[in-house]
């Protein structure tokens, strides 16, 4: 039985209806899941003896070898029953994920509307995540909700598995240790998942190719990385900037430290996926997706200020929406309005939102009476 307070009503079910639309393709048709099935490729070639890093090919395997094993399982079951359960592992994280951020940060009468809006705000890297098999929110989602929940141990694997899987995660590293109730045991639950994980990989491959093939993906990574850091639809400042990306990463790793540090729960976690999509070498338009926390954050802050503060924060997120859901580059080929777009938009439209932020915080506090209401 649902709440009436969590039911949608009026406009909110045009969204819902929206937002299947747009879906409706990627769900019903076979639009390919690149990413998951670049995974289950080279998952099969190490079951058959073969190398899995091939510069060659237009999509190579970057992950390093935990993860390559990690995927054997799924290698025996049919591809399309495979692509298929990890649609609807997808359609399934994003919900809980977004309700699991809002639960946290707002009161039940207010879910259903931030609920509903926030799935079309995020509509596009969504639908990529989706159409590429991704894995942003199945990774984000055990994270958060351990961290949330106060499960030193969990948020120590799911730390050491999200890395494992996308480098990147490690900018939230900070938050993590920040919120955890037990830092100790989190550190040492990730430093034991992660060797359990390599052993496991030499376990089922050979103790004698572990060391081999983990040098062989350290020394692969960086060319790769150089193959795709250029690419117009690569949306993160080292792209952007045409490298740095090291530099990057370093200064995202300690503003990440020290946000997590002064900050609430929800502000530490928003300032650090944003770093972590900003400061990353390959951030595409899937990655987005990972604003979900920071998107929530500020619809909070929004309805917690009022006056020109207000105005400024409805500004950002309708300059974020313009970015990634609107002139992004998939939409964008999709109208054939190419022309119309400027290079990089999502990257764009995050910057400009959180200069904006970052001017509202400034002024919210060098004087928060005047802006502030609702015990913000």
């Amino acid at each position: 039985m649902i709440s009436p307070r969590l039911r949608p009503t009026g406009w909110q079910w045009w969204v819902v209806f929206w937002c299947g639309l747009v879906l409706a393709p990627t769900l019903l048709q076979r639009t390919g899941r690149t990413d998951l099935e670049i995974l289950l490729d080279a998952a099969t070639r190490l079951k058959s003896h073969e190398s899995v890093y091939r510069l060659q090919d237009a999509n190579e395997h970057t992950k390093p070898p935990p993860v390559t094993v990690l995927m054997l399982p799924l290698t025996y079951l049919p591809r399309a029953l495979v692509l298929r359960l990890w649609d609807v592992l997808n359609l399934c994280a994003f919900p809980a994920l977004v309700l699991l951020v809002l639960r946290h940060s707002v009161s039940d009468n207010q879910v259903s509307r931030f609920l509903y809006f926030l799935l079309f705000f995020l509509l596009t890297p969504w639908n990529s995540e989706l159409r590429l098999g991704q894995y942003n929110v199945l990774l984000l989602l055990p994270l958060t909700a351990a961290s949330l929940y106060k499960r030193s141990l969990l948020s120590g694997a799911a730390f050491a598995i999200a890395v494992l899987f996308k480098p990147t995660f490690l900018l939230l590293g900070p938050w993590v240790l920040c919120h955890s109730k037990e830092r100790f045991k989190t550190v040492l639950s990730g430093a034991v998942t992660a060797v359990a994980l390599f052993l496991l990989y030499a376990a089922v491959v050979g103790f004698d190719r572990l060391i081999p093939d983990t040098m062989e993906w350290v020394h692969f990574l960086p060319l790769s990385s150089a193959k795709h850091l250029l690419r117009l639809d690569n949306h993160g400042l080292p792209s952007l900037l045409g490298g740095g990306a090291n530099l990057l990463l370093a200064t995202g790793l300690v503003l990440s430290l020290w946000s997590s540090w002064f900050s609430a729960w929800l502000m530490g976690l928003s300032i650090a996926v944003v770093l972590s999509i900003i400061c990353s070498p390959m951030a595409w338009l899937q990655n987005y997706v990972l604003l979900i926390p920071a998107v929530v954050w500020a619809l909070r802050r929004q309805r917690s200020t009022y006056g020109a503060i207000q105005r400024v924060y409805e500004a950002a997120l309708f300059i974020l929406w313009i970015g990634i859901g609107f002139i992004n580059p998939t939409t964008c080929r999709l109208l054939g309005c190419e022309a119309w777009g400027w290079p990089r938009p999502p990257l764009t439209g995050l910057l400009v939102a959180c200069i904006l932020v970052a001017i509202s915080e400034k002024c919210l506090r060098a004087n928060p009476e005047r802006w502030a209401r609702n015990g913000f």
